[in-house]
């Protein structure tokens, strides 16, 4: 059973999602809230497995949140981010600030409790252009330690992301038994290698 949390500012938003949390199997909504004070106050005690949020609340972003929930460690609630395009800058900085995962408002191919239980699997979904942004992000110095760190399978990946394809045309192309859920869990530690680094690089002194 998955424990969810739910953050959302709109009271129909968080009503209709409670109601496709409630009808999606192996899920239980623990909580809810309309604030970023709040949740704060009562994540901890839900037990929550998952956090599901949105990037702006009347009291401020997921950004600040999803930086503390990352120094949570070793027993952290994940996150997951909507957001209204993948388009928007808040999404790349709360994926920045550590969030495991997003899901787009409204879409009919990834609803929300999918992207719940991508998450739960430790997997991932990149849309192009987050995926090119983290290519062109590779680029910079402050990126080395990733570079490092991926794998050619790695860089391969990532590059048929950059390109638009998506985990079931990936799979295909790979064949060998591969399954659209390989390709989303592979993406997901190229996220989370991203993340570290970033981190890493921010944590660097600045150049006088």
């Amino acid at each position: 059973m998955t424990s969810i949390f739910v953050l959302r500012r709109d009271p129909g938003a968080v009503a209709r999602l409670l109601y496709d949390l409630e009808c999606t199997p192996r899920v239980q909504v623990v909580g809810s809230s309309r604030s970023i004070y709040r949740t704060r106050q009562l994540l901890t005690q839900s037990g929550a497995d998952i956090l599901v949020a949105d990037l702006r609340l009347d009291d401020g972003t997921i950004c600040g949140l999803a930086r503390e929930l990352g120094e949570r460690l070793p027993r952290r609630p994940r996150l997951l981010v909507v957001a209204d395009s993948t388009d928007d800058p808040l999404l790349w900085a709360a994926l920045r600030a550590g969030a495991d995962g997003y899901a787009i408002e409204g879409d009919a191919k990834r609803p929300i409790p999918l992207a719940v239980a991508e998450v739960m699997r430790d997997e991932c979904t990149l849309a192009q252009s987050i995926a090119r942004q983290i290519g062109a992000s590779l680029g910079s110095s402050g990126a080395a330690a990733i570079r490092a760190s991926l794998h050619e399978a790695d860089r391969e990946l990532l590059g048929h992301l950059v390109e638009g394809r998506g985990p079931t045309a990936i799979a295909r192309l790979r064949g060998d038994e591969t399954s659209p859920g390989d390709v989303r869990f592979q993406t997901r530690q190229i996220l989370r290698r991203w993340q570290l680094a970033e981190d890493d690089a921010a944590a660097l002194p600045e150049a006088a």
